[in-house]
């Protein structure tokens, strides 16, 4: 598959040799410009919080004992009962946080779970993910 740069090269009436120099200053070795590049790396982070959201919660599991088969959610009459480590929302924010103590996860995986995390809580909630992001930002 070309890409849209060759396409334009392929119609400018210029030398090989210019071409092949033009096309090594705008694009890395596998052919990818920066613009490429950039929807790459967006798409490759679009689901990372979420990701890192499942390990911590299946790490939390482990810790507890208890099987990772929990993490499933179960049909019962029609109805969807999910279930997972967590309590609340609060104690899954309290979790994420010590792990974090713990040295388990990063600042960076931290603010990436809490991110993911904001669009689906409360207003309490969120004022208590803003108040442990300030806490562990020293």
């Amino acid at each position: 598959m070309t890409s849209h740069f060759e396409i334009i090269l392929k119609y400018i009436l210029l030398p090989c040799d210019v071409k092949n120099i033009i096309k090594e200053y705008c694009c890395d070795i596998l052919g990818y410009t920066g613009e490429d590049l950039t929807i790459i790396k967006h798409e490759r982070n679009k689901g990372r919080g979420k990701k890192l959201r499942s390990f911590v919660e299946a790490m939390h599991f482990k810790k507890m004992g208890v099987s990772v088969n929990w993490l499933k959610s179960i049909y019962h009459e029609g109805l969807l009962y999910t279930c997972g480590a967590y309590l609340s929302s609060y104690g899954e924010i309290k979790t994420i946080e010590e792990f974090y103590k713990r040295g388990e996860i990063s600042k960076e995986q931290m603010k990436c779970i809490y991110d993911e995390l904001y669009v689906n809580v409360t207003i309490g909630m969120k004022c208590e993910i803003k108040s442990v992001l300030k806490r562990n930002n020293n």
